[in-house]
């Protein structure tokens, strides 16, 4: 077997296993990431692009959540358009 094809699998392999060790299921209850939480809202729901977004009706592009806690509760996410998701993240950081 050449060995630059070798390497690759071998480094792309022990790469992920390191990457992956001590932490948690990125799915896994309170503790999940943000992109993991967005996937299964789509995954829940469907696509984004498939709604109108909820402040001004054009195309939606993003799942935007409502009071920022990240919860599994498909009610406290909406579909907005990059424009008004990043709007509504910039107002509620700013109350913070």
């Amino acid at each position: 077997m050449p060995s630059g094809v070798y390497k690759r699998t071998i480094n792309k392999g022990w790469f992920q296993k390191e990457k992956m060790k001590g932490n948690k299921n990125a799915w896994g209850g309170d503790e999940v990431k943000i992109s993991a939480m967005h996937k299964w809202v789509a995954k829940e729901n469907g696509r984004a692009s498939e709604y109108k977004c909820v402040d001004c009706g054009e195309q939606a592009i993003d799942w935007s959540n409502v009071d920022h806690s990240w919860r599994r509760n498909l009610e406290d996410y909406f579909p907005r358009c990059r424009k008004c998701h990043s709007k509504y993240d910039k107002e509620y950081n700013k109350l913070i």
